[in-house]
C-alpha cells in the first residue's frame, strides 16, 4: 500500500510517500503561498525520486494535515488530495 502525505499547513509545507509504514520519498520546501505553484511538482517529484519509482496509479491512500493552518494553503492542499482521489481512485 502506497500512502501519499500532504502537509500545507504550516511555513514549511511537505509532501510524502509511505508504503508499508516507512517513508521513501519526502520533500519540504518554506511556503511561500505559492502551493498552487509547486504542489503537483513536488508530488510527481517524490513519485520519480521513490524507490521503483512510482507513479501517480501507485497511490491507494491520501492523508492531508487539517491544520491549523493559512485558509488557501490548506484549502489547496485539500483540492489537490480531492482531485488525486478521484483521479487515480485513491481513498
Amino acid at each position: 500500500m502506497l500512502a501519499l502525505c500532504i502537509n500545507t499547513s504550516s511555513s514549511v509545507e511537505s509532501v510524502a510517500l509511505i508504503e508499508n509504514g516507512k517513508i521513501i520519498a519526502e520533500k519540504n520546501w518554506i511556503g511561500m503561498l505559492d502551493e498552487s505553484e509547486k504542489l503537483l511538482g513536488n508530488i510527481a517529484q517524490i513519485l520519480k525520486s521513490a524507490r521503483g519509482k512510482k507513479n501517480w496509479n501507485d497511490i491507494d491512500t491520501i492523508i492531508v494535515a487539517s491544520g491549523p493552518g493559512p485558509f488557501s494553503a490548506m484549502r489547496i492542499g485539500v483540492t489537490v488530495a480531492a482531485t488525486l482521489v478521484l483521479s487515480v481512485g485513491a481513498k
